[in-house]
């Protein structure tokens, strides 16, 4: 079990490298609250024992790649306050054991797929925060189905209230 936590560096400005797939056993990655930007690599996807994903607060951008469904171990994934955009891929229902999943302040489009929400009816799900509160145009950013999202966050004032 290895975990590599460098959250809370604001002096990093760097990109997480592809060669974070070399590292077989890393277990947890949390690097939230720093300026590490660019996109999330692809060799993220294939660490398999990776449980924590901690990327809020920083500098992604870029799409989120349909290969996050290949962390079957993934306990809690946040994504929240980057760039991210386009849709959140379906295949991260395919994350059985996902208890708390953060994507808002991001400009994700459509909706949390309906693949993620029965994970809370029969699995582990226990969170899930995203942009779903309407912003002063009346536009909801990211829809959620009935009973999935926990707390839905206002894009523009980034207050999130309980559901």
């Amino acid at each position: 079990m290895m975990i590599m936590v460098l959250s809370g560096n604001n002096a990093l400005t760097v990109t997480i490298p592809s060669e974070i797939g070399l590292l077989l056993n890393l277990t947890g990655l949390d690097v939230h609250n720093t300026k590490i930007g660019g996109t999330l690599p692809n060799e993220v996807f294939d660490l398999n024992p990776l449980s924590w994903l901690d990327v809020g607060d920083c500098e992604f951008s870029g799409t989120l790649n349909s290969r996050v469904g290949q962390l079957s171990d993934m306990n809690e994934l946040f994504l929240s306050n980057n760039r991210f955009r386009g849709t959140i891929p379906s295949e991260l229902g395919k994350c059985l054991w996902l208890r708390t999943l953060e994507v808002q302040g991001n400009n994700f489009v459509g909706s949390i797929p309906n693949e993620i929400c029965p994970l809370s009816n029969f699995r582990s799900l226990e969170s899930v925060k995203a942009d779903c509160s309407s912003i002063s145009n009346g536009d909801i950013p990211l829809a959620c189905p009935t009973n999935c999202c926990t707390e839905c966050c206002n894009k523009e004032t980034h207050i999130c209230l309980t559901n």
